[in-house]
């Protein structure tokens, strides 16, 4: 693979692979439609959702249907109608620790490295909630679980790839 030549359906799976050998689980998928597809079947109706401002949700049609639709608690919306000099703070805890974070990355590398730059870094802490294994040890807190927050594979974060 390189940055000169156009990745193949091959490659794009021995990436995938590499991320899963990271923990990150990757799907590659062909259509934008099918990228909106995988997306949306990862996060549950009803679920606390916000995202960062992305190329490629835009590019694939996610950010009205996330918007719009009804179907998730969409920060991002209603982080627009707060008022920043009244509620900076509630701002910025609502947009911290949401249940599902969407954003995109700069770059991968060729041995599962993710790149990640965020002109305010606000989708930096969740990409790096799952930059180590959980503990097994670890007593998980009290109360309501939290999607995307437990070790369950289908608890994990999915990155689809386009293909």
């Amino acid at each position: 693979m390189s940055i000169q030549q156009p990745e193949t359906a091959d490659s794009l799976q021995e990436l995938a692979e590499t991320f899963r050998s990271h923990r990150i689980d990757a799907m590659v998928v062909e259509t934008a439609d099918e990228a909106r597809e995988a997306v949306l079947g990862l996060i549950p109706e009803g679920a606390e959702l916000h995202w960062g401002k992305s190329k490629t949700l835009e590019d694939v049609g996610l950010v009205p249907l996330l918007a719009e639709s009804g179907k998730h608690d969409a920060l991002r919306p209603r982080l627009f109608t707060m008022d920043r000099q009244t509620q900076a703070r509630e701002m910025r805890k609502m947009g911290a620790a949401p249940d599902y974070m969407l954003g995109s990355v700069a770059a991968v590398t060729e041995d599962g490295a993710l790149v990640a730059a965020s002109g305010t870094g606000s989708q930096l802490g969740a990409l790096c909630r799952w930059s180590r294994p959980p503990d097994p040890d670890r007593r998980q807190p009290e109360g309501r679980a939290r999607p995307g927050r437990g070790s369950a594979p289908d608890q994990r974060g999915r990155l689809p790839i386009r293909g």
